[in-house]
């Protein structure tokens, strides 16, 4: 029960809206929206977002290495703070929309479910060996992992080719099958 509680305190937290200086929200809202969004500090390294932008833009650094650099600062620095403040006002952009929209929330539904029967089948594929890559080198973790997608590549290639076939016939034979 505690975990489902800390699940739905962590939910709201990350559902939060974020208003600018002086704004103020509905009333129905107000529970949501967390602290203002602090456009000075976004002001202040405004240079910095750029050379950052840029240098994701050009290719010359992976933006998940320059996180990674961000996050291992012993304290956040202003850059880092900034970034967040942008990220919390897209998200409050964000946000509404998915409220307002099904289509989005039913398609976003579906890539997860998706995701899911993927993660599913490698679970599957890989019990033998408890789901943990036990060798002691990158490279070996590396070939067993690329295996594993070779194999589910192979099994999702192989309904994709065979059961439309399976299908029509059964359908052929007068056993009706559920619509795809």
């Amino acid at each position: 029960m505690r975990q489902t509680v800390e699940a739905v305190i962590d939910l709201r937290r990350h559902r939060r809206l974020y208003l600018f200086p002086g704004d103020a929200a509905p009333e129905n809202l107000e529970p949501l929206v967390g602290e203002p969004i602090n456009v000075e500090r976004i002001k202040a390294n405004w240079n910095d977002i750029l050379r950052l932008v840029t240098t994701i833009r050009s290719g010359q650094v992976r933006p998940s290495t320059l996180l990674a650099k961000l996050s291992a600062f012993p304290r956040q620095n202003g850059l880092a703070l900034a970034l967040r403040y942008i990220g919390r006002t897209d998200r409050s952009i964000f946000l509404p929309q998915w409220w307002r929209n099904p289509d989005m929330r039913r398609n976003a539904t579906i890539g997860i479910n998706k995701s899911e029967t993927q993660n599913t089948l490698a679970h599957a594929l890989f019990l033998n060996r408890l789901g943990e890559l036990r060798d002691r080198t990158f490279e070996s973790h590396f070939y067993r992992a690329s295996g594993l997608n070779l194999l589910i590549n192979a099994i999702v290639c192989w309904k994709t080719l065979y059961l439309e076939q399976a299908f029509a016939d059964l359908n052929r034979d007068g056993i009706a099958t559920p619509p795809v």
